[in-house]
């Protein structure tokens, strides 16, 4: 029996039909056969391969859809990217009741102790866009679960949620503070023991922030929680109502000589010690009255309420009793007619525990000293 020969062996190994030498010559012409039929069936399952499809399957029009909320944010009239822009919240006519609108899940209960009211104050709500100082009416305070009950985070804030979209509000920010400025910083931690937990902890605990728009105003709610509590702000951006009245120089007179003190109303922007425009005209008429009376010294006392911090509102009240000295001096008083003094709030004139009263204890006095 006859043995096959190595080469054809190697040539049929390579389909090459039966019968034909396998010369060296037909052997290379074999095995270039074989690279090129390869070749060509490597680019024939080339898209196949889904690394080679990655770059195909993402067009370029679905990259830059999401872009297409920048490009609105771009036609905002001021032009101001990325600033927050109430107008782009639908406005809600749901029936909303009494101030301040909304009431915890059930099995949850504020603080009373920690609870406050405001007519008017300022409070930082945390949006995607970073703090909006929103001034107006004003009610914060703490919650924690009833006795029995375990706190849970999520439950909080998914009744929250739900409660809010259903009366026509949307979310404008969550999670944790971020990227904010030193001093901006420091102005929120001011507030902090003003409002008795409801900021919670800004870099730290997570935030919600919700916008109910109504046609005559903003109706702006904040919530936190952490370690079993939780923090809630509702504001709503009423307009303030001007009580203060001017004390004409001739009536201060009349007090200090009848009284040897007087009580005047000098408005200062919230937890500072500036001066708000409105109360010019009273600093005018301080300064005339120690005009008509050339001998005439006074001291300059700063009150407080008990909100907050006894230490901080000591330190406000000399600040504040400061930027009054430093007022009339500026229209040509000679400052050595004048003394500067802060008691923060430890001299109410009424009762802190209700708006009223808090609005009384937060004066300025001016007292004779010759």
């Amino acid at each position: 029996m006859s043995r096959v020969p190595r080469e054809a062996t190697a040539s049929r190994n390579l389909d090459m039909p039966r019968g034909i030498p396998g010369s060296p010559s037909w052997r290379c012409l074999g095995f270039l056969l074989a690279c090129t039929l390869g070749m060509a069936a490597c680019q024939r399952d080339e898209p196949a391969d889904p690394v080679a499809q990655t770059p195909v399957a993402v067009s370029p029009a679905v990259e830059e859809a999401p872009a297409a909320p920048v490009a609105a944010a771009e036609d905002i009239e001021d032009g101001d990217e990325g600033e927050f822009d109430p107008e782009s919240i639908p406005v809600s006519t749901a029936p909303l009741g009494d101030f301040p609108y909304l009431k915890l899940p059930t099995g949850y209960s504020m603080l009373d102790r920690k609870t406050k009211s405001f007519d008017f104050a300022e409070f930082p709500f945390w949006t995607d866009d970073g703090y909006q100082w929103v001034e107006g009416k004003l009610q914060t305070g703490t919650f924690r679960a009833d006795k029995g009950k375990q706190f849970s985070e999520l439950e909080v804030v998914r009744n929250i949620e739900a409660l809010v979209t259903s009366i026509g509000g949307v979310k404008v920010g969550g999670g944790k503070v971020s990227g904010v400025g030193d001093e901006e910083e420091k102005r929120v931690s001011k507030l902090m023991s003003m409002y008795q937990g409801a900021l919670c902890y800004p870099s730290i605990d997570q935030f919600q922030s919700f916008v109910i728009r109504r046609s005559d105003r903003l109706v702006w709610v904040h919530l936190c929680v952490r370690n079993n509590r939780g923090g809630l702000a509702i504001a709503e951006t009423t307009p303030l109502e001007i009580t203060a009245s001017l004390l004409p120089a001739a009536e201060m007179k009349q007090q200090l000589d009848d009284e040897g003190k007087v009580s005047v109303q000098v408005n200062f922007a919230v937890d500072k010690a500036e001066i708000l425009p409105g109360s010019e005209p009273q600093i005018a008429q301080i300064v005339a009255l120690l005009k008509q009376d050339p001998a005439l010294e006074l001291s300059v006392n700063g009150h407080t309420d008990n909100t907050g911090d006894a230490g901080h509102n000591l330190a406000l009240s000399k600040a504040r009793a400061r930027a009054v000295v430093d007022a009339i001096v500026g229209q040509g008083i000679d400052g050595s007619r004048l003394l500067s003094e802060g008691f923060g709030q430890a001299r109410p004139i009424a009762d802190n525990d209700t708006e009223a009263g808090r609005a009384s204890n937060r004066r300025v006095e001016l007292v004779k000293r010759n």
